[in-house]
C-alpha cells in the first residue's frame, strides 16, 4: 500500500509540473531581465547620490539599461508549454478523472445503525443531598490546604519574633563589644578622629584603599568585602536552585511530550460516512 502511494504521490509532483510548467518558465526566465534591469536603476540612483549637482549626467546609464532586452530571448521557450497544457488537460486529465470517479463510485457503500437506549430517570437522593454531599467532598479535599495555611499563619508569627530577638541580640553585641561586626565609621568616631587631629595626635583617617574596601559608613551604599562575598554566595546558591528548578520544568515537559507522541502515534481514528 505504501509504495502505491509513492508512486502516485510521484505521478501528481510530474502531473503538476507539466501543467503549471508555463508558469514555473515565465517566472525563472522572467528573472534575469529583472535582476539587470535593476542593477542600471540602483547604479544611476547611487549616482544622482554621489554627484547631486551634476545629476543629468547619470541618465546616460539608463541609455544601456536596454541591453537588458537580450534576456527576453528566453522567454521564447515558455511559449511552447502554453500549448502543450491544454492539450495535456484535455487529453489526459478529463479522461483519468472521469475514470477515478468511477473507481470510487464502485467502492461507495452506506453503513446504517440501530440503537435502542434506555435511561432510568430514577434518582436515589434528592437535588439538595446531592449539593450538600458535593460540598462535603469538596470541604474534606480542602482540609489539608486549610491547615497548611494555619500552620504558615504560626510559622510567622514565630519567624517574626525570632527576627525581632535576633535585632535585639545584635543590639546589644553592637554596643558593649567593640569587637562585634566593628566595620561602620559613626558620626562619633568622626567627631573623635577630628579632635585627635586638632591636637596634631594620630588619626585613623583618611582610609588606605584596602581599609576602605572593609570600613564603611552607615548610609554607605556599597557594602563592606566580607558582606560582599557573603550575599554573591547567597546569589550563587539562589541561581542554582533556580537552574534546578528550570530543569525539572524541563524534564516534566519533555516526558510529557514523550508520553503525548506515544499516544498519537497509537492512537488510530476510524472515519465513517
Amino acid at each position: 500500500m505504501d509504495a502505491v502511494r509513492h508512486v502516485a504521490h510521484c505521478m501528481r509532483n510530474v502531473w503538476y509540473f507539466l501543467l503549471h510548467m508555463g508558469d514555473i518558465c515565465n517566472e525563472e526566465m522572467g528573472r534575469p531581465y529583472q535582476k539587470c534591469a535593476r542593477i542600471f536603476d540602483s547604479a544611476k540612483d547611487k549616482c544622482e547620490r554621489a554627484i547631486p549637482f551634476l545629476s543629468f549626467l547619470c541618465h546616460v546609464v539608463l541609455l544601456f539599461k536596454y541591453l537588458c532586452g537580450l534576456a527576453n530571448i528566453l522567454l521564447v521557450f515558455c511559449i511552447i508549454p502554453e500549448y502543450i497544457v491544454p492539450f495535456l488537460r484535455r487529453r489526459v486529465a478529463e479522461p483519468v478523472v472521469a475514470m477515478l470517479n468511477r473507481v470510487r463510485a464502485e467502492f461507495e457503500f452506506n453503513i446504517t445503525t440501530i440503537h435502542q437506549y434506555e435511561v432510568s430517570v430514577n434518582a436515589s437522593k434528592k437535588l439538595s443531598e446531592v449539593a450538600f454531599d458535593i460540598m462535603e467532598e469538596v470541604s474534606q479535599r480542602l482540609q489539608p490546604a486549610r491547615e497548611a495555611v494555619g500552620l504558615f499563619g504560626y510559622m510567622s508569627t514565630l519567624v517574626m519574633l525570632y527576627m525581632y530577638l535576633g535585632a535585639l541580640l545584635y543590639r546589644k553585641h553592637y554596643l558593649h563589644e567593640d569587637s562585634f561586626d566593628n566595620i561602620y565609621i559613626t558620626k562619633s568616631f568622626l567627631e573623635m578622629d577630628a579632635v585627635r587631629r586638632k591636637n596634631k595626635r594620630p588619626s585613623v583617617l583618611p582610609l588606605s584603599p584596602k581599609e576602605s574596601t572593609k570600613y564603611i559608613r552607615p548610609t554607605s551604599l556599597v557594602l563592606p568585602r566580607k558582606e560582599q562575598i557573603a550575599y554573591a554566595l547567597a546569589l550563587a546558591r539562589i541561581c542554582r536552585q533556580f537552574i534546578l528548578v528550570i530543569l525539572l520544568i524541563v524534564a516534566d515537559f519533555s516526558v510529557y511530550w514523550l508520553f503525548d507522541l506515544v499516544r498519537y502515534h497509537l492512537v488510530g481514528e476510524i472515519v465513517a460516512r
